[in-house]
């Protein structure tokens, strides 16, 4: 399977002179963590909701309080990115050796595309799973951690 068959098409964005204070109304109004930055139609940084919470405070009746700082100057420059045609295997490497939970997904041109999100990737485990299809190769579980019993001596 390939990036372009599970990421989110319809890319919300922002741009880098909006304040902090508009992308945390955005990834709330639409559910969001993550709003890819634009300047023109060139991708040059995300923002997410660890970003707003790391430039935040808390204030005296516990409500967030965003400052107006332009997103241009707290969002992650550079970000990696993947193509349309990146397998999947690629997306999840990539998002775990790089400890990241969005890829931007970019066409030959630069252009942004679509997005990858680990939101994105478990929809898609529910689904193959909601479909009788094992999305594992294995039958597994959770355990508490306690050693199990010894197995009874025959």
């Amino acid at each position: 399977m390939r990036a372009n068959a599970v990421m989110t098409r319809n890319v919300i964005y922002v741009v880098p002179r909006q304040t902090l204070r508009e992308a945390w109304e955005t990834m709330q109004l639409f559910s969001i963590r993550h709003l890819p930055v634009l300047d023109d139609t060139s991708l040059v940084g995300v923002v997410s909701d660890r970003d707003v919470l790391r430039w935040s405070t808390v204030g005296a009746g516990g409500e967030l309080e965003v400052p107006e700082r332009e997103v241009g100057a707290v969002m992650t420059p550079v970000p990696i990115t993947c193509h349309p045609a990146s397998t999947l295997c690629e997306v999840i490497d990539t998002m775990l050796g790089r400890h990241i939970d969005c890829l931007p997904v970019v066409d030959g041109a630069g252009t942004l595309v679509g997005i990858v999100t680990t939101t994105d990737l478990l929809a898609l485990l529910r689904d193959r799973e909601s479909q009788r299809r094992n999305p594992l190769p294995f039958e597994w579980c959770v355990v508490d951690g306690v050693a199990p019993p010894p197995a009874a001596a025959i």
